[in-house]
């Protein structure tokens, strides 16, 4: 029964892709562009559009109903969709204000036919629908909550296309030309499985997996993990396999480059493809990304292939574990979106749901019937192709500048060489050379000679390097002798900016022994309130390329400190200004000692921007001492942190999130300073946030629902305990991947009243034995879960009633 089962849900799998699949990205070469809308008016055009489709459709779908299903796509379906893109990934932000897709309702009544494309050639966008693949409702509207929501698993996929479209254009679109900068220049498509992949990741691909559930559930036998490992091994394939395989390759590839080598998490996948993504769009072809965000365990797109179906089977089978679980029957609605609120088993409506914003990235144009182009919007100075190919690329970042370290063929053979400048030509022209930056591996803006004539010219970048975007290395700083503490009113400071050291994006600053105890000496002669040690680039420019910045101090200095005076310890870097008080110093001087049972000899204050946006700045704060030990928690101590605001939030109310192990929000006190700094206060380190106050709590909001909506599977059974009592014993699963703070048990002889508004049990495990019962009594059970979000206890929904008579 199971088998035939099992081949029932693969068949209805198979027809899901061959009449309402997730759609394909293409790229457009004509640079067709419709004005459709010229000399008419908008409500005009779309009155005799909607009629046009509705007759494209056979009666289908009347005019009035497509005309609120465009409407719907235009207020409500895209940029719900896009908000929950583009709080994901930092990559996915508008270029330019009124970025325009159009729309294209046809009517494709074929077996081969997709739900949903995008067309792009890199600045001009289309989004297409098919109605064929969508059923109405009884009154006759377009019903885009069937089939367990495939329309917005479909719209999101697409919508990511158009995000990578406009992000990494260069890649999706193959060996096309680059106008940019004067000259042209080709750039090599990214793999089939990559861009198709990477889009599955958000839109849901759990249910094109189908053949790989049916060797997980025989994995434990040799036949089972065979078949699951040549099963992976066809990710490259053309075909089918770009959604299935390179789906999973993707999932992998943003596992390893998100830092988890053990937990399998939506959150932990979704950081490291961001990452991967913003390299690309930093000019890093697919392979140099590949090698660099997996630290060097794969030198190349062919290396991943050939290794990914025995290196990613284990990976694999914990994404099964979450997204499937091994039930006897296949949960359809899963989606194994990293998008989804409710965690990789959410299901495709839950995922849209979740969206609780909007965002006006990719306005959905329905007057134009066809393509948008958006040259006129686009900045001045940005090339039509941007971002990185497979293995070949010219570095040209979004805003026009070239990153010089990732202008080279990136081969097996050739990954450790350093790169090298190479010298494209510009048809009917003499040759032009272009000069790197000086001083250094940073990218300049390229500007193109003058004149656009014949002869031949050098294309200069600015003097000095640096600026375009992250990726490049700061050339390190020389190390100067570190300056005399000084002592100002009640403040000592040590300025050591003189003795950072800068290397890509990151800077390192450390006391040394003989200026820690010239700082302690200082402090204590003038009774110092407050000990300051700077370590800010006096570089403005390459300060703002700073992603983290780490000061490391001998821990007796922290103890002395904390014992000889009352001093606060202020330490200033470009990420960060962060102010310890004299009992959070003591609490970390005495926790160094204590976990490394003396043998520390430094300990690290550490700030790090994992990921910056127009609307968010994320921050890690660690303390971690020299053996490696982390250090969060400052005993009752207190710290300041400061840190500098987005110009782009200066007139909305700001505010601090802490993150937790699961990617909860939670509040914590802080102000915005009338420098344009935020400054907020914590008891311990971890993962922060600042961000508009309206965006934290829509986040919030929507983590809260996500809870709301587990619902406990309880079971119970018959047990005689040790001691020789009879016993029943509960045990639950979570279907989720929301992890528990705790669990709360209801017991009743009734099975619907009587279970009172008290637990009897809040075990934290996921099993209890309730040894109070008697012999003949049928005893009814109901549980509930909870997580805390923003200081506030946040119930599951209650489990089904689970019960048994003592015999």
């Amino acid at each position: 029964m199971r088998r035939i089962k099992q081949l029932i849900l693969t068949l209805l799998c198979l027809s899901m892709v061959m009449t309402s699949a997730i759609g394909t990205a293409y790229a457009d070469t004509a640079g067709y562009t419709v004005n459709a809308a010229a000399g008419q008016s908008e409500a005009t055009l779309n009155d005799e559009l909607y009629q046009q489709w509705a007759d494209a459709c056979n009666g289908k779908f009347s005019a009035e109903a497509l005309k609120e299903f465009a409407v719907n796509l235009k207020n409500e379906y895209v940029p719900r969709v896009l908000y929950g893109i583009t709080q994901k990934f930092t990559f996915a932000r508008p270029s330019a204000e009124g970025m325009k897709i159009g729309l294209e309702l046809v009517y494709k009544d074929n077996s081969k036919a997709e739900l949903a494309s995008v067309t792009s050639n890199g600045k001009e966008y289309k989004l297409s629908i098919n109605m064929a693949a969508l059923n109405k409702t009884d009154d006759g509207k377009v019903d885009v909550k069937g089939d367990t929501g495939a329309f917005f698993g479909s719209l999101t996929h697409e919508m990511m296309h158009a995000v990578m479209f406009d992000a990494v254009s260069a890649g999706m679109l193959a060996d096309r030309v680059w106008h940019g900068n004067g000259f042209t220049e080709y750039v090599d498509e990214f793999p089939r499985w990559f861009y198709e992949g990477i889009c599955q990741t958000v839109g849901g691909g759990i249910n094109y997996c189908s053949e790989a559930l049916g060797y997980y559930d025989s994995r434990l036998s040799e036949d089972g993990k065979k078949n699951m490992t040549a099963w992976l091994d066809k990710f490259y394939w053309l075909g089918y396999e770009a959604y299935a395989q390179g789906y999973i390759a993707c999932l992998y590839l943003g596992h390893l480059a998100g830092g988890s080598t053990d937990t399998v998490t939506a959150d932990n996948i979704a950081k490291g493809l961001d990452a991967i993504v913003l390299d690309l769009a930093d000019g890093y072809s697919l392979s140099q990304t590949i090698y660099r965000r997996t630290q060097g365990k794969y030198t190349s797109i062919e290396d991943l292939q050939r290794k990914f179906a025995a290196d990613a089977y284990d990976f694999t089978i914990k994404f099964l574990d979450i997204t499937y679980g091994g039930t006897s029957d296949i949960n359809w609605a899963s989606t194994g979106s990293v998008l989804a609120a409710g965690g990789l088993k959410a299901s495709k409506l839950e995922m849209y749901q979740g969206f609780s914003g909007k965002s006006d990235y990719f306005t959905l144009d329905i007057s134009c019937g066809g393509m948008c182009d958006n040259s006129s919007l686009l900045p001045a100075g940005r090339p039509d192709r941007t971002g990185g190919g497979k293995t070949m690329t010219k570095g040209l970042r979004r805003d026009g500048s070239i990153n010089t370290d990732a202008r080279k063929l990136w081969t097996e053979t050739s990954y450790k060489e350093p790169a090298e400048p190479e010298t494209p030509t510009k048809p009917g022209t003499g040759d032009e050379t272009v000069i790197p930056p000086s001083g250094g591996t940073g990218g300049g803006t390229v500007t193109p000679p003058s004149g656009g004539g014949g002869g031949g010219g050098t294309v200069a970048p600015p003097a000095g390097g640096g600026g375009g975007g992250g990726g490049a290395a700061v050339p390190p700083a020389e190390t100067q002798k570190p300056e005399e503490p000084t002592q100002s009113g009640t403040t000592t400071t040590a300025d050591l900016s003189g003795s950072t050291t800068s290397q890509g994006g990151q800077t390192t600053t450390t006391v040394d022994q003989t200026t820690a105890d010239k700082l302690v000496e200082t402090a204590v002669s003038g009774k110092s309130e407050e000990i300051v040690i700077s370590a800010v680039t006096k570089n403005t420019s390459a300060a703002l390329s700073v992603k983290s910045s780490e000061v490391a101090l001998p821990v007796e200095t922290l103890q002395k400190i904390a014992d000889k005076t009352n001093a606060d310890i202020v330490i200033k870097t470009d990420v960060a200004e962060v102010k310890l008080d004299n009992k959070a110093a003591e609490a970390v001087a005495a926790q160094t000692h204590s976990e490394t049972a003396g043998k520390a000899e430094t300990v690290s204050i550490a700030a790090e921007k994992v990921k910056e946006a127009a609307k968010e700045v994320h921050y890690e704060l660690k303390v971690v001492t020299s053996e490696g030990k982390t250090i969060s928690d400052f005993k009752g101590g207190s710290v300041s942190v400061t840190v500098n605001v987005q110009k782009s939030l200066s007139n909305k109310k700001v505010v601090c999130v802490y993150i937790d192990g699961q990617g909860h929000y939670h509040k914590v006190a802080g102000k915005l300073n009338a420098d344009g700094t935020y400054t907020f206060t914590t008891g311990h380190f971890s993962a922060y946030a600042v961000m508009p106050e309206e965006e934290a709590d829509a986040a919030i909001a929507a983590q809260k629902a996500a809870v709301k909506q587990i619902k406990l599977k309880l079971s119970s059974k018959l047990v005689n305990t040790k001691s020789g009592k009879k016993g029943i014993r509960l045990t639950w699963k979570n279907p989720s991947d929301i992890k528990l703070d705790g669990v709360e048990i209801y017991r009743s002889l009734k099975k619907n009243s009587g279970y009172g508004k008290k637990p009897i049990s809040t075990p934290k495990s996921d099993k209890y034995t309730n040894t109070s019962v008697k012999s003949g009594k049928k005893y009814y059970y109901k549980a509930r879960g909870y997580v805390t979000i923003d200081g506030e206890k946040v119930y599951t929904s209650y489990s089904g009633k689970a019960s048994r008579t003592v015999k």
